[in-house]
Parts: C-alpha cells; structure tokens; sequence
C-alpha cells in the first residue's frame, strides 16, 4: 500500500511473502517514480488506479530511495486471490 508524501509516494505496508517483498520493497521506501514516470503526490489516484488496472504477470519498476541510497525494484504482478 502507498500514500502521498512530500516528495512522491511512501510505502505503508508489504504483504509478508508478497511480490513486493519479493522483489524489495519495504515499509518506509520513498517511491521516487513508477515505470519512469516521477511520482508526484498530486498523481497518488492514478498510480493507484495504474497499478490495480495492470494484470497478473506484469512487472511494474519502482524507483525508490531508501537510507539516502536510490535503486530500481521490479515487481512482478500476481492475483491478489
């Protein structure tokens, strides 16, 4: 889960066991853009509507800093059932 932050989006929470876990994600990351384009915290709607409309197999990039350090995770979409 992601909420708007000063410079982008946040992540809230990762699902134990789940693709964002998976690939890295953790609570506390500052997404920094989402499949190259820059998360503003005015776009949160849409990344969210982006990410649920993507179907089951696609892989999302997430830039993200994280202790001062920025990296790319890829993310790879399964069903949420």
């Amino acid at each position: 889960w992601i909420n708007a932050s000063d410079t982008g989006f946040v992540v809230e929470q990762v699902s134990a066991g789940g693709p964002a876990e998976q690939a890295g994600l953790a609570k506390g990351d500052a997404i920094t853009a989402i499949n190259g384009k820059t998360a503003r915290p005015e776009d949160l709607s849409h990344a969210r509507t982006l990410l649920k409309s993507l179907s089951a197999g696609s892989t999302v990039e997430f830039s993200i800093r994280r202790g001062g350090e920025e990296r790319v995770v890829r993310v790879k979409l399964r069903d949420l059932i």
